[in-house]
């Protein structure tokens, strides 16, 4: 058997030829044998490290969040402004693009996984992180008398995830009347009327 850092290793090229393959083909393109060609491994070794198929999806969702998670959190620090904070961490929640690879694969490419249990609680736990983070910020912004919210930190939290999540959906697949500025402009309007601030953009 291999060391265990040789199959963590092992793992996380499996998990990235799945992921290239699912931001092309979504979640129905995954097949033992494609993976194996585009890992450059036998089929026997992908199914050594992930005997289900579900268990590769789920590792793929897993650092797809982390990356999303990461990348919000990374944007707002050093930002002390309230509503500077609160339109990075805007910013950084919306897709680039349809060609947003993160995004994608959380609102689009896990296709026909989402009914998993493990998928569902992981896509819980993304969406009260977020909640988690606007609550801070929502709660700084009224402590220091930046903001004066509509309602209480959590439904506001809660309202901008949810409309991320809607309008994440629409960018990544490509519709036209929900662009990446279109949705900004959306999602910033709320926050005007919840937080009782124009946000200052940060980009």
């Amino acid at each position: 058997m291999g060391r265990p850092k040789n199959q963590r290793a092992r793992r996380r090229q499996i998990a990235d030829a799945a992921r290239r393959i699912m931001l092309t083909h979504g979640s129905d393109g995954l097949r033992i044998r494609q993976i194996a060609g585009e890992a450059g491994l036998s089929a026997g070794s992908i199914l050594y490290y992930f005997p289900d198929m579900d268990d590769l999806v789920i590792a793929v969702y897993e650092h797809a969040v982390e990356r999303f998670s990461t990348r919000r959190r990374e944007a707002a620090e050093g930002i002390s402004d309230p509503s500077e904070r609160l339109a990075a961490f805007i910013e950084q929640g919306l897709a680039t693009g349809p060609d947003d690879e993160e995004v994608y694969l959380l609102h689009v490419a896990i296709g026909a996984f989402d009914r998993n249990p493990a998928i569902k609680i992981l896509d819980r736990v993304l969406f009260d992180r977020q909640v988690a983070v606007y609550e801070a910020v929502l709660e700084a912004g009224e402590a220091s008398g930046a903001f004066t919210l509509a309602g209480t930190s959590q439904e506001v939290a809660r309202t901008l995830v949810a409309l991320e999540d809607s309008l994440n959906s629409h960018i990544v697949t490509g519709n036209p009347a929900i662009t990446r500025d279109v949705a900004l402009g959306l999602v910033s309007a709320y926050a005007r009327l919840a937080t009782g601030v124009a946000l200052r953009s940060v980009t």
